[in-house]
């Protein structure tokens, strides 16, 4: 059976159950179906609201066991979908009909007549602008998942010693650390380009800031997912850069491109 998507928020199904209930009445109001057609349009007014309100009812009642069905099979389909809806028309026509023959419609139908005749053909109307409800809510559930899911990367802050030595930058695109004497040379891309900024600070300091760094030689540190190629037994290219790789940390290079 085709999958579809479902929103099991009761929230979203009852704001829908609420627009749906308002334009029953709308449409009851104006057409007037059978036995309310000569009726002014200020009584139609006082006696098809409470059609809509017994809908809403109707509808919403049914969510707690859609979300339960949508729980047990972890899926829903069609064959559901039709399912649940029809069972929701079932309470509705039981409900409306005790409202069509209370004492405030005194309504001639039989039951069979008032399900045929009057109920079933307004629920198809109806049926169209539910289920593109139904198919709007649930891709707006999708939707919001997904923005949701996707979180943007938090950005490392390198601090030199000096207070405005700071660089922020995403973990992603930092290529390598290398020692300058007092400074570190700091190698990373920026939309696409190789880019470079000297802090005030040591090798060891900065490392600590950023503990997914390999160390390759005394005086440079990498990140391993740039690397391309070695160069020769000694030197690797790391994007644009050729990096000295030490005897000492060669094999733990090794392990980890």
């Amino acid at each position: 059976m085709f999958p579809i998507q479902l929103n099991t928020n009761l929230k979203a199904h009852l704001i829908l159950g609420i627009l749906m209930g308002i334009w029953l009445v709308i449409f009851l109001v104006i057409v007037g179906p059978y036995d309310t057609a000569e009726l002014p349009m200020s009584i139609r007014f006082q006696i098809m609201p409470p059609y809509g309100l017994l809908f809403v009812l109707s509808y919403v009642v049914i969510i707690p066991l859609q979300n339960w069905i949508f729980r047990r099979l972890k899926k829903w389909n069609i064959f559901l979908e039709i399912l649940i809806l029809s069972f929701s028309y079932f309470l509705g026509l039981l409900s409306c009909f005790q409202y069509y023959k209370s004492g405030i419609v005194n309504g001639d139908y039989s039951f069979g007549s008032f399900a045929g005749e009057i109920y079933l053909p307004t629920m198809v109307i109806l049926s169209a602008i539910l289920i593109l409800g139904r198919i709007y809510i649930s891709r707006k559930k999708t939707e919001i998942q997904i923005k949701e899911v996707v979180i943007e990367p938090q950005k490392l802050i390198l601090r030199g010693d000096n207070k405005a030595d700071v660089l922020q930058v995403l973990p992603a695109d930092l290529i390598c650390i290398s020692s300058a004497q007092n400074y570190v040379e700091i190698h990373y891309l920026n939309n696409q380009r190789t880019q470079k900024k000297l802090l005030r600070s040591i090798l060891k300091k900065i490392g600590q800031q950023v503990p997914d760094l390999v160390q390759v030689h005394r005086s440079y540190l990498i990140n391993p997912t740039h690397f391309i190629a070695w160069s020769d037994t000694q030197n690797i290219q790391l994007g644009e850069l050729i990096i000295p790789v030490s005897p000492t940390y060669k094999k733990t290079l090794l392990a980890v491109i």
